[in-house]
């Protein structure tokens, strides 16, 4: 299968220069900026703004934001705000936080520091009770992730925010990690949504959108029947705050029950979500990558 590099983790736009002013508002004691700002600040044109429906578009991405809510995608790819996009006397706000959390590391991932050197994936598996093919699962997990070069490390299923922590603590040997949190959830309708995970928001978001993004369309190409998109949002840092680390959490939810979990498709989603993630991995650190050399090479040249 061909694989295309997801544009936006490769995404670079050229903002117009570090003296433009944001005008910001204040909706209910929380900062806002226009989305016309944004457009102007990042080269998109519009905004368009039909009904709840506000759209900026470039050469490269189109982005949709439904008013009113916290929906919002890029190139087809769902992201779920922190706060509501408002809309007020003809204009449409969004929250300060958000674009500097969520909206400007996507749409200027050379910004974001963290995330080029790593070589372990600590993974947490998440299985409902009586799942039938978890082993199958982690074995090709493993195989997939190690052909790529990475060092595989599995936590005991359903660890605790104290082990993850504890097993960053042991120093990895020398090498740094990423934490990929796998969960498996039982329900009737297939979906997929991602989320950050610990104290360093910029990176792991970074990191989840390329797992969701991969994964997402990794079922799609394998013809599996179709996921919806739940997502890729900004987690909760919780009892996780403490690591120091690029982390997210993918839930995937479907069906377990019945011969379902032991069928022909199941087999070939573990397949594909395993390949999936060992890509979307390789992805990751090479834009991470990208991004620290960048640095240097700005930071030398500043120096001469």
């Amino acid at each position: 299968m061909r694989v295309v590099l997801p544009c936006l983790m490769l995404l670079v736009v050229q903002a117009f220069g570090q003296e433009f002013k944001w005008n910001k508002v204040k909706v209910d004691g929380v900062d806002y900026i226009s989305i016309a700002q944004l457009a102007l600040f990042y080269g998109f044109n519009g905004p368009e703004i039909k009904g709840d429906e506000v759209t900026l578009m470039n050469k490269d991405l189109t982005m949709i934001f439904e008013g009113g809510t916290k929906k919002a995608s890029f190139n087809k790819v769902g992201f779920l705000l922190g706060r509501k996009l408002v809309q007020r006397e003809g204009e449409a706000l969004l929250s300060v936080t958000d674009l500097t959390l969520m909206i400007d590391p996507v749409l200027r991932p050379a910004q974001v520091r963290g995330l080029g050197g790593f070589d372990t994936v600590i993974f947490n598996l998440d299985f409902p009770e009586g799942f039938l093919t978890g082993n199958q699962f982690e074995t090709e997990l493993r195989r997939r992730v190690e052909t790529h070069g990475f060092k595989v490390v599995f936590l005991e299923p359903k660890a605790k925010p104290g082990a993850v922590l504890a097993k960053f603590q042991e120093g990895l040997e020398g090498g740094s990690a990423v934490y990929l949190e796998i969960s498996f959830r039982q329900g009737i309708r297939r979906s997929l949504k991602t989320r950050s995970v610990g104290g360093l928001s910029k990176p792991s978001l970074a990191l989840a959108t390329g797992i969701h993004w991969t994964t997402l369309r990794g079922v799609e190409g394998n013809q599996i029947e179709e996921f919806e998109d739940g997502r890729i949002a900004l987690g909760e840092s919780g009892d996780l705050k403490k690591l120091k680390s690029p982390g997210c959490r993918m839930e995937l939810t479907m069906d377990f029950s019945g011969e379902t979990a032991s069928g022909a498709d199941f087999k070939k989603l573990h397949q594909s979500v395993a390949r999936s993630l060992g890509q979307a991995l390789v992805f990751t650190r090479k834009a991470g990558r990208q991004r620290e050399e960048d640095a240097v090479k700005e930071a030398t040249g500043k120096e001469k």
